[in-house]
């Protein structure tokens, strides 16, 4: 005989629940440690902590619904629903304007520091359509399975996208540090040759 092992709505919310809560806690104490370390004078490290604050934040608001939704409050739900997606969107710009400073800072040797609060007010601003989108689509998705799928084509194809260029980019930047840190081997490795024949 074969034993049912799947785990009911409940538990996996639970598991849910404590997982996001353990993210949002590892995001706080990372936080608090670059400014004790003094890291965030640096713009890159700035940028770092904004992606970081906003995954603690999209940690927290999915505490705060899966709390809502183990309790059974429909309505909140909704609209925590809504704030997570738009967190959540948030969280994805940031790290799509941490890989374009650290693709020119790296490839093109083009500093945009200079870029720091636009990056900051586009992250802020490009989400608000998809939070509220996502918030209706959910409300509809309850009552209609078709509407469930609509809700993962809109929000999810764009979000897709923005993570794969992220991930080739970020690859992409590894390598080029990678070959630069190889040179550089190679080049120390010459000179040392050159000056023990000289000797």
């Amino acid at each position: 005989m074969v034993n049912n092992t799947t785990l009911d709505a409940t538990t996996w919310n639970i598991i849910y629940f404590t997982l996001c809560g353990l993210s949002s806690t590892l995001c706080l104490v990372a936080i608090v440690l670059v400014f004790v370390l003094k890291l965030h004078r640096n713009v890159l490290y700035r940028l770092t902590i904004y992606q970081v604050f906003t995954a603690m934040l999209f940690g927290g608001a999915l505490v705060a619904y899966t709390t809502a939704i183990i309790k059974s409050f429909d309505s909140f739900a909704i609209g925590l629903f809504g704030v997570a997606s738009y967190i959540g969107w948030v969280k994805v710009m940031a790290a799509l304007c941490l890989t374009v400073h650290l693709f020119a800072l790296v490839v093109c040797h083009k500093n945009l520091k200079r870029f720091e609060l636009v990056y900051i007010v586009a992250s802020l601003i490009v989400p608000v359509p998809f939070g509220v989108v996502s918030a209706v689509l959910f409300k509809r998705s309850r009552s209609n399975a078709t509407a469930n799928t609509t809700m993962y084509e809109v929000l999810f194809s764009p979000f897709l996208v923005i993570l794969i260029f992220c991930s080739l980019a970020s690859i992409f930047v590894g390598v080029t540090l990678c070959c630069r840190v190889w040179r550089k081997k190679e080049h120390s490795l010459l000179y040392d040759g050159q000056l023990h024949r000289k000797a």
